[in-house]
């Protein structure tokens, strides 16, 4: 082998082993959420975002007013990190109504780094409402449904549910 080949081999050798070094570092694998609705409904007017809800109101109305920190899906699925510990999701239809989810994803004491998840959002019109049918899967996956509330009653609503109060005597 002449000099010139070794010299063109060492170099594709070098090249080659800096893609799989750059591969293997850029790759990690990202949370993805699928969205799907019935026939009733549009996909283009949910929206999920992510972030931590700050419950402490006791109402969903500064939730529905500020949202969450960053949009993950709209029209499309964009790339997110989970956290251990809470991870809140909050859904709104059209602009009218919402939801809120947390997932809770328990410490990892080895690495503290969650491995991804695939969240599969489901909304279904019944009855004249929206029902959210959540499936995650992955380590810590769960199933869950969620009827969606109406924006405009926020005030009398925590965690996307209606506030139950209770008259003892």
């Amino acid at each position: 082998m002449s000099k010139r080949a070794k010299y063109i081999l060492g170099i594709s050798i070098l090249v080659l082993g800096l893609l799989a070094v750059y591969w293997w570092t850029t790759s990690e694998s990202q949370n993805v959420i699928l969205v799907t609705v019935d026939n009733n409904l549009d996909l283009e007017k949910v929206k999920i975002e992510f972030g931590f809800y700050n419950s402490s109101p006791g109402n969903d109305f500064d939730l529905t007013k500020n949202g969450l920190d960053k949009v993950v899906f709209k029209n499309t699925s964009r790339p997110f990190e989970t956290i251990c510990g809470e991870n809140d999701f909050y859904l709104t239809y059209d602009d009218r109504y919402y939801t809120v989810l947390r997932h809770f994803i328990p410490n990892d004491f080895y690495d503290g780094i969650p491995e991804p998840h695939k969240y599969h959002f489901d909304l279904k019109m019944k009855n004249d409402s929206i029902y959210l049918a959540l499936k995650i899967t992955g380590q810590d996956g769960e199933v869950r449904e969620k009827k969606l509330m109406k924006i405009e009653t926020s005030k009398e609503n925590f965690w996307g549910s209606l506030i139950q109060t209770t008259n003892d005597k």
